[in-house]
């Protein structure tokens, strides 16, 4: 993760006035992990569900914003595509697909994950 990323978020969960516990345990994650996310140490990377979990217990949300001049100079060494582009599923369908290839139910805790829709940082 970048550094200003991960700067982000410790700001973010300071400002909220949160231990690393606690935001474990509204983010859903195992005791300890968020510690590891964002200690100084940086022990532990963020990866596909720990990053989305984590947004969700601090009320953030991940916005993808194009570089123009990135773009313009990517474009100009990149290939041009020859095939066409074929129709791609949701990070849900592919996590259900998977987990039902590998013979198990989705849990309660995997189906409904709790995304906070107002959050109020504390006074």
């Amino acid at each position: 993760m970048t550094d200003a990323l991960w700067r982000a978020f410790r700001t973010r969960v300071d400002a909220m006035k949160i231990t690393r516990l606690e935001l474990d345990h509204l983010s859903g994650l195992q005791e300890g992990c968020s510690g590891k996310l964002l200690g100084a140490a940086q022990v532990k990377n963020f990866g596909r569900h720990s990053l989305g979990m984590t947004l969700g217990a601090t009320c953030c949300k991940l916005v993808l914003v194009e570089d123009p001049e990135a773009t313009a100079k990517m474009m100009a060494r990149a290939k041009k595509r020859q095939r066409p582009i074929r129709e791609t599923k949701s990070i849900a369908d592919v996590q259900t697909s998977e987990l039902q290839v590998r013979g198990r139910r989705l849990t309660v805790r995997e189906k409904n994950r709790p995304i906070p829709e107002v959050c109020e940082l504390p006074e």
